[in-house]
């Protein structure tokens, strides 16, 4: 009987817990094992070899291997849902753990979660393949109000939390964590209370609360602090319509932010740039009031600030990211770049292929029959005949986009240009923000969708035969290292650079 992607991935995580507890069983059998020769003691390798001291300096790697740069996001996810059913396709901790995935975030902070421990023990059972879940609950009602979490993503950091300290139950959770190297990183999540109006009272003394913890316990001073604050530092420009909160909830966070030597970041990168990350159904108002700050050290290598949709159904916050990176990590580029899926159903770029492909095979016939020379041979051919595809498919790429996404570009394109267009009235900018932030939401949600079909089709058709995709989904998943090496400017004696 075949199995949808839900249900394959938990027999999947029983099967792997199975053999961690096979494998642990008989590591524990060897620790006990005595060699009948003679008795000896194993102690610590503290003289590792010429090759072990090699590649742990040149890469960094203690027990897990992790990437110099994380990208670190947050979310308000607007509660639990009304669906408690992990196995639903529907239940927001699916397309929580969809968009880690395929966003590629090392480091998810969550506010709003409404989880107590077992909701956290659920979703760590079902997800654990991928996912380390840490969170604090609301202590007087966890299932109906507060909440914040943290989530790791075992593919591209050590999901070994050094310490973990509930400094506000329900509102303000700090992890620190292995990083790379040596180094570690300490992140802050935190969900504070609402303001109105004029009063910011509760607000302001979560603020006050934090610094004093901080003042008290300097060496756990965060390194990034995240979540949403539920009010702005300058209502001019992060809020629409635009006003001022109360002033006492803004001179705490700006206490603590010195304290604490903290500095937002999108707005550092964007200082003039109107854009925000909570839509108001009822009222079509909109604010920035998720923010991400971090430290100097962090801020100086750190890049990519965004603020996006994220189709988590309910959810009315948009998810605000950075690809966190410290002053020691190396120059890395964009990777290697692929075929996009759907250039490869691309009528005009195939029937390219299959022509350029047949003249191919014809020339590696002719060199079959009449020998190979140096301007005419296998490797020459081959390398021509993917550089021209490469090329094609690069050119297609520029013209040809699915629907969606070019829709879903258009729209932000527009809400940008709204947003930060001076011609307009407040009164006309608030509606039509609100319109186009509507038709985002609607279309990122599709979007979602049709992503977690197709998955759950491909599962269907190749889930349960042996090939390349099932030993993909079975194999550990590892970064790639990050080599810390000089390149010579010249080549050495040895002829190598």
């Amino acid at each position: 009987m075949r199995m949808d992607e839900e249900s394959y991935e938990q027999s999947q995580n029983q099967l792997n817990q199975l053999i961690d507890q096979i494998e642990e069983a008989m590591r524990s059998r060897l620790r006990t094992q005595v060699p009948h020769s003679h008795s000896t003691t194993h102690e610590p390798n503290t003289n590792p070899s010429r090759q072990e001291r090699r590649t742990a300096l040149r890469t960094g790697r203690r027990n897990k291997d992790t990437k110099a740069s994380i990208k670190v996001a947050s979310l308000n996810i607007r509660g639990y849902g009304p669906n408690e059913n992990l196995e639903d396709n529907k239940n927001k901790w699916n397309y929580i753990n969809q968009f880690v995935r395929q966003k590629r975030i090392g480091v998810l902070l969550v506010q709003e979660t409404h989880m107590d421990e077992s909701r956290r023990q659920k979703i760590q059972d079902k997800f654990s393949k991928r996912l380390v879940l840490r969170c604090s609950s609301n202590p007087d009602s966890p299932r109906a109000k507060g909440g914040v979490a943290i989530v790791l993503n075992k593919d591209l950091v050590d999901t070994s939390v050094l310490d973990e300290t509930e400094v506000v139950p329900g509102r303000a959770l700090l992890i620190r964590m292995h990083w790379h190297r040596d180094r570690n990183l300490k992140i802050l999540v935190v969900y504070a209370p609402n303001v109105s109006g004029s009063d910011g009272k509760d607000n302001k003394e979560f603020w006050e609360t934090l610094r004093e913890y901080f003042d008290r316990n300097p060496s756990k001073r965060p390194d990034i602090l995240a979540g949403d604050m539920n009010m702005v530092e300058a209502g001019v420009i992060d809020r629409l319509p635009a006003r001022d909160d109360p002033e006492d909830a803004v001179e705490a966070l700006d206490e603590l932010k010195m304290s604490t030597q903290l500095r937002d970041g999108w707005r550092d990168t964007y200082p003039d740039t109107k854009a925000y990350t909570f839509h108001q159904t009822a009222t079509g108002s909109q604010s920035r009031i998720d923010r991400i700050y971090a430290t100097d050290a962090i801020l100086t290598a750190s890049r990519e600030w965004k603020i996006e949709p994220t189709g988590v159904p309910g959810a009315d916050h948009w998810m605000v990211s950075v690809l966190a990176s410290h002053t020691d990590a190396p120059t890395i580029g964009r990777g290697r770049w692929a075929i996009p899926r759907h250039i490869i159903k691309d009528k005009t770029f195939m029937q390219y292929a299959l022509k350029r492909g047949l003249e191919t095979d014809s020339e590696m016939n002719k060199i079959h029959t009449l020998g190979r020379t140096a301007d005419r041979n296998a490797q020459l051919t081959w390398y021509r005949y993917k550089k021209d595809i490469l090329e094609v498919a690069r050119q297609r790429q520029r013209i040809v986009m699915p629907r969606l996404e070019k829709q879903l570009e258009e729209l932000k394109g527009k809400l940008e240009q709204i947003n930060n267009d001076q011609s307009l009235t407040e009164e006309e900018r608030v509606e039509l923000s609100a319109t186009l932030t509507n038709d985002i939401t609607v279309l990122e949600r599709k979007q979602f969708q049709n992503t977690r079909t197709d998955t759950a089709t491909r599962n269907r058709i190749e889930g349960e035969q042996i090939s390349r995709y099932w030993s993909n989904l079975n194999k550990e998943r590892k970064p790639r290292d990050v080599i810390y090496a000089l390149r010579r400017e010249e080549p050495g004696p040895d002829g190598w650079f």
